[in-house]
């Protein structure tokens, strides 16, 4: 047996304890180690040394040397591939663009490496590359058997649960409550992660250690802050999210770009940060964006990736040495990371992409394992031969992974021995014990909250109490007090719509912290009770005493009661059902929106406006499912309930009726008249409608009022089902509905990982299951289906079907996604706008390419219309011109088309229009549904972006009404055509009409003819012309001959080239000049235009306009700016290409082209 000598930091000497190893467990090492805090700041871990039972050292060394546990963390083979069986991006929703086939796409591809304790293994490369997403496999967070290959620590597999003991992660936001100071945050972090049997004195220690190893000693009284107070500064706060993690002294240490958003200066620090970290004994595992010469300078270990493959790996030192070799040095005051990101970017880029590089690195790699056959294998060392539990035992002894044991332990087999791996580092009212002072703290400090919700409730009140001042028991009273009731009961939970931005605030921070373990998720939920209900109790009163005995309300002591409970009850309620929606919404905007809306349905359907009797069938699951109706009821019981109070007697019978205008002799003599009638005598005093009348009329006749009290106190309505009716999709709870720049989007309400499900969508459904039935133009009818074969296309025809559905009002099952459809004035296609807003891009196509669109558009309209004029002349509401041209732009950028058919998707509005992430959307039509798939993992909170396609801003605008600020996809059509002055007219349309090869540029419309080209942008005036067709160079060398031998020339060399006309420089550098002269000289022109509109919307100061006028400008700016840069461009590799060719008389040529 073998026993583990533990430092004291109370004593000088060295005092031993007898652990039996062999049998230890995690759990029982905790209860051992005497201290945790780290001796100095920046100090290696304290020492340690093992000792056997009878003195003598492991290794048979009497001198006692303390020598630290070595970790070798090693991933071999790491291949992480998403299945696709067909992949359909945006531009596949629209008919034309279809394009499908089957792929696998790899998101990590044998990435091999490791490194040690000491160390930080720094993961570099491109947005897209990988990174994250070898992160994320590293520290498991990626789906079980998606993940090929093998990830050891000193050369045994990790298991899940023991990863999450001995590791932490770090996510790239910072989560941190914002009235906490830097110190009490980090000091519920070590209540949450670290065992009760560690005294709090011990705790302290540990947090003071940690704030001077983060170097925020000067921060640590200083509030966190958020926009509304002041408080630490960012680098300060990723320290703070860094020091949350870290605060049980983890073995391994992962973190999702550490420096993301910093200045250099508070990269270096956070970086330093980390540096200490691994010197104190922790493998650090990080990626990294592109860091500083500075911070390169602490980092031990480098991994660039490029599309999922290795590129690199090895220490910064070989850079210089890897690149040399491969034939692209670091030029000498370069930043060696930034010369090795651009380079492969550029070969990217290119045509072989990074496949020679990635060779390089493979030969290179197997050159160091010849010449260094023993890189990163820990030095012999009596630590060495320990197994992976003893090791980590071992490390526990020195003061690491300071957490585990106690209740909630799990005992794991590892490496022929046990290891207990806490669930929870302490029980149960310990957690709510912490969590609920947290909150008070966090609370206590944001009195702007409870007083806001205070005043709400008691102006509320008062203004109520005021206006329904002492109602009386007449018919009239009877319709106040129910008016009163239904207002009261919904501004209790209007009131509670103020805390959203607490909860939403609290939610990540809730995920980050019990991702691993921190506490019981049903501790959170006890310890938020806790915490909210006295708030509640003292509004429910405040609100109570201001309006019961000012209206007049009856029941006495006991109604009184009870009416506080009922407003206790609603609030409760209303608090549960914004937190509810705090997990489902992004933004505290979309929160409030979506409040006000959902609240303002459960009022309507609450029974207030309209009997439970006579709301229709299908709406009728609204009624229960409102939160209103149940508390609305309860009080309407607890008024009148009382069997001897009377709300009609005699002639005020006809009170609410024309009749009540009449004097009240004439109403005695007229209820005596109606009791001979009946044959029942009636007098004034006769009781003709008491409470139990009124709750009847108001059909509360289902529920007691104690029942509707307890419904309303324990209701937790999953309105996400609701929520998924509206969309017409099948949403997975992995995601929820926000709204973002662009529009309704898709977020990410917990962890989804690269390849899982997201979202599903049936189309062409069989007419069984009518609910999830997508909308297709098999719903016309059969004899106007076949009028519109020839004339009509699918767009055309599927509008004419989406107008038919609008017009069917309730009937129509797809009424809550057609009234969700964003209306003309918010639709921004170019066929909307109007003639000032139009005349903005006159000097682009796009101008051009919407009156051929609308002209389209009114030809398909004729026909449709002569179809119904034809087939139903007696109907009225045929389709016009206007909602038709509305109904074809919803349906264009809505459309998809299967070998099933075309159908209208519902969930083509939560597409994203970032016009660079690519979430994978797949068909299934064996199951008759569309899916879409992450393309990566997300966190919490991150928008889930869908791809549209690689879409110029020109296609984008007229399709789709939006443009992007930078696009890389724009593009520029232009048209150059042979002068009529030209003698040689004929002879050259001819022969251009013969051998110009019709190529197709932009996928939408643009397509080049012998008239008409599209050029891209040049990325570099070396980039061979890359952005401009040859057609178009072919074009202008035809445009500059001036004999008719030069064109029989040309008609000799296409025939000779397979029809390719003019592809090869003329041989007369003179002729070749004038050619490109030509191009340059159109595009100038073009370039004016585009410069004058842009500056003729620059100087305009219209300062009254609309919004929708706003909109269309910036659009109009960024094609015009997009279409810009792309001619730009072209003119300056049309110069260079110039000068190049002529360097000779660059000069004099040169001038002429000015």
């Amino acid at each position: 047996m073998s026993r583990i000598l533990v430092e004291d930091d109370n004593a000088t000497p060295f005092h031993s304890m007898e652990i039996i190893s062999s049998s230890l467990t995690l759990g029982q090492l905790l209860k051992n180690v005497s201290d945790v805090r780290k001796v100095q700041v920046g100090d290696e871990t304290p020492v340690h040394e093992f000792f056997d039972r009878d003195g003598s050292s492991l290794d048979g060394d009497d001198d006692h040397l303390m020598r630290p546990v070595p970790f070798v963390l090693s991933f071999n083979n790491l291949t992480y591939n998403v299945s696709v069986r067909r992949k359909l991006e945006f531009h596949d929703l629209v008919p034309w663009r279809r394009s499908s086939f089957s792929k696998t796409k790899t998101l990590l591809d044998n990435i091999s490496g490791e490194t040690r304790d000491g160390e930080i293994l720094a993961v570099l490369g491109a947005s897209g590359s990988g990174k994250s997403t070898l992160i994320d496999a590293l520290a498991n967070r990626i789906a079980k058997g998606s993940l090929k290959g093998t990830v050891t620590l000193n050369g045994e597999a990790l298991q899940s649960r023991m990863l999450k003991v001995i590791s932490a992660y770090v996510m790239q936001d910072d989560l941190l409550f914002p009235m906490l100071t830097v110190e009490e945050t980090l000091m519920f972090a070590a209540e949450f992660r670290l065992p009760r049997s560690l005294p709090k004195s011990k705790k302290k220690l540990r947090v003071q250690a940690l704030i001077d190893q983060l170097g925020i000693r000067n921060a640590a009284k200083t509030i966190i802050g958020d926009e509304g107070h002041r408080g630490i500064s960012g680098g300060e706060r990723r320290r703070v999210s860094i020091g949350i993690d870290i605060i049980h002294d983890p073995i391994v240490l992962f973190l999702d770009e550490p420096t993301s958003g910093l200045d250099s200066t508070s990269a270096f620090m956070v970086v330093k940060v980390l540096k200490r970290i691994a010197e104190s004994g922790s493998i650090v595992i990080m990626s990294i964006h592109q860091p500083s010469h500075r911070v390169l300078s602490l980092l031990d270990r480098l991994i660039f990736l490029s599309r999922g493959h290795t590129v690199f790996s090895g220490s910064p030192a070989s850079l210089p040495s890897f690149f040399a070799g491969f034939g692209n040095p670091i030029p000498e005051n370069e930043n060696q990371t930034e010369f090795a990101l651009d380079l492969i970017r550029e070969l990217e880029g290119s045509a072989g992409g990074t496949r020679g590089l990635v060779e390089f690195n493979k030969k290179w790699q197997e050159m160091k394992k010849q010449s260094n056959p023993q890189t990163l294998t820990p030095p012999a060392s009596p630590n060495s031969n320990l197994t992976l539990k003893e090791a980590i035992s071992a490390s526990i002894s020195r003061g690491k992974l300071v957490s585990g044991g106690g209740a909630g332990s799990s005992v794991i087999n590892h490496g022929g021995g046990t290891l207990a791996v806490p669930a929870f580092a302490n029980p149960f009212w310990i957690e709510i014990k912490t969590l609920t002072k947290r909150s008070i703290l966090n609370s206590r400090r944001q009195p702007e909250l409870l007083g806001m919700r205070l005043a709400t409730v008691i102006v509320t009140g008062f203004i109520l109490a005021t206006v329904f001042w002492r109602l009386d028991n007449s018919p009239k009273g009877v319709q106040e007090r129910l008016g009163f009731f239904a207002f009261a009961m919904s501004t209790m939970f209007y009131t509670c719509a103020d805390a959203l931005p607490v909860f939403l605030q609290e939610r990540y921070i809730f995920m980050r912290e019990t991702a691993y373990n921190a506490y019981r998720r049903s501790s959170y939920v006890l310890s938020h009770a806790i915490v909210t209900f006295p708030s509640l109790i003292f509004l429910s009163l405040a609100f109570a005493v201001t309006t019961f005995w000012a209206v007049g309300l009856e029941g006495g002591p006991m109604g009184f009661l009870f009416y506080c409970l009922i407003i206790l009850a609603s609030f409760w309620s209303g608090s549960s059902f914004v937190t509810f929606l705090s997990g489902v919404v992004p933004h505290v905007m979309l929160g409030y929106t979506i409040v006000v809306a959902i609240l303002a349905y459960f009022l309507l359907f609450s029974g207030f406006f309209i009997n439970r009797d006579r709301i229709p069938q299908y709406w009728i699951w609204f009624h229960y499912l409102s939160l209103v109706k149940y508390p609305y009821e309860a009080v309407l019981q607890n008024e009148f309930s009382n069997p001897t109070e009377c709300f009609v007697r005699g002639v005020q019978l006809f009170d609410n009726s024309p009749l009540g205008e009449l004097t009240y002799g004439m109403k005695l003599r007229l209820l005596d008249s109606v009791s001979r009638s009946i044959g029942m005598r009636i007098s004034s005093s006769t009781c003709l409608t008491t409470g139990a009348d009124v709750l009847k009329q108001q059909g509360v006749t289902q529920l007691s009022k104690w029942n509707c009290l307890l419904i309303t106190a324990s209701l937790d309505t999953d309105f996400l089902p609701w929520l998924e009716r509206i969309a017409g999709a099948k949403i997975t709870n992995t995601l929820s509905i926000g709204k973002s720049t662009y529009g309704r989007s898709l977020f990410a309400s917990k962890f989804i990982h690269a390849g899982e499900c997201m979202l599903k969508v049936p189309f062409n459904a069989s007419s069984s299951n009518r609910n999830f039935q997508q909308i297709t133009p098999d719903e016309l009818p059969p004899d106007i289906r076949v009028s519109l074969i020839d004339d009509v296309g699918n767009i055309g025809k599927l509008a004419t079907v989406l107008i038919r559905e609008k017009k069917k009002g309730q009937k129509s099952r797809w009424l809550p996604y057609i009234s969700r459809l964003p209306q003309p004035a918010e639709m921004h296609s170019t066929i909307f706008w109007g003639e000032d807003e139009f005349s903005m891009i006159r000097c682009s196509a796009v101008h051009k390419e919407t009156v051929k669109q609308k002209a389209q558009i009114e030809k398909e309209f004729s026909f449709v219309a002569q179809a119904f004029k034809q087939h139903y002349p007696m109907v009225i509401e045929r389709p016009d011109l206007e909602d038709f041209m509305y109904a074809y732009a919803l349906v264009g950028s809505r459309a998809w088309e299967t070998s099933k058919g075309i159908s209208l998707i519902p969930f083509a509005d939560f597409m994203n229009h970032d016009g660079l992430s690519a979430s994978i959307v797949l068909s299934d039509e064996d199951n008759q549904l569309s899916e879409v798939t992450a393309d990566r993992n997300y966190s919490p909170g991150d928008e889930v972006f869908i791809k549209y396609g690689e879409f110029s801003n020109a296609t984008l605008m007229l399709d789709f009404g939006f443009t992007l600020p930078y696009n890389i996809h724009d593009e520029v059509q232009i048209q150059m055509d042979v002068p009529n002055d030209d003698p040689l007219r004929d002879m050259k349309l001819g022969l251009l009409q013969t051998h110009h090869t019709r190529t197709v540029k932009d996928i939408n419309i643009f397509h080049s003819s012998c008239d008409t080209f599209t050029i891209k942008e040049v990325k570099s005036a070396i980039g061979k012309g890359k952005g401009i067709p040859q057609s178009l160079r072919a074009f202008a060398r035809v445009l500059c001959c001036t004999i008719p031998q030069e064109l029989n020339d040309l008609s000799k060399e296409a025939a000779q080239n397979d029809g390719r006309l003019a592809r090869l420089p003329f041989e007369n550098r003179s002729r070749e000049l004038e050619a490109h002269k030509i191009l340059l000289s159109h595009i100038n022109r073009l370039i004016a235009d585009h410069s004058a509109c842009i500056k003729e919307m620059e100087e305009s100061k219209s300062y009254f306009v609309s919004q929708r006028f706003a909109v269309r400008r910036k659009m109009a700016k960024d094609l015009l700016h997009g279409e810009l840069r792309v001619l730009t461009s072209a003119a300056e590799w049309l110069n260079y290409y110039c000068t190049t060719l002529f360097s000779v008389t660059s000069e004099p040529i040169l001038q002429s082209l000015q």
